[in-house]
């Protein structure tokens, strides 16, 4: 077991590395349109710092099964609240203000000791 001194110090030390910043838009309702694509509907969102990493996960394996592919994996603070289908927008990467990028969340790992992890599928951000 780590005491509370450790833990706070691996805390420090991940949150120190996340030079990223991200908005996360929890899904606060879902309905279906005409043609039975789900609408979803987001709060406010929360902004946050975080880590970005760009590395596309996919396997294929026999019997056309193949693994989610993912497009992204973000690292956030401990206590971060977010879920299966909420939506996360990029608008920082390394320090610098970047165009947007949007981010749909599809699995979530259980928080470790020093923060947790969220793995995401790119969207696209309609304008206006």
């Amino acid at each position: 077991m780590f005491s509370t001194t450790e833990l706070n110090g691996m805390r420090s030390v991940q949150e120190a590395h996340m030079m990223d910043a991200c908005i996360v838009y929890h899904v606060i309702n879902r309905t279906k349109n005409a043609r039975g694509e789900t609408i979803k509907t987001f709060d406010d969102g929360v902004q946050t710092i975080c880590g970005l990493e760009m590395q596309p996960i996919g396997r294929e394996y026999g019997d056309g099964f193949t693994e989610a592919n993912i497009d992204a994996v973000l690292r956030l603070p401990l206590g971060t609240v977010c879920s299966v289908g909420d939506e996360i927008e990029i608008i920082m990467r390394f320090g610098q203000e970047v165009p947007t990028k949007r981010y749909e969340v599809d699995r979530f790992l259980n928080e470790g000791p020093s923060g947790c992890r969220a793995y995401l599928k790119a969207r696209t951000v309609a304008n206006g």
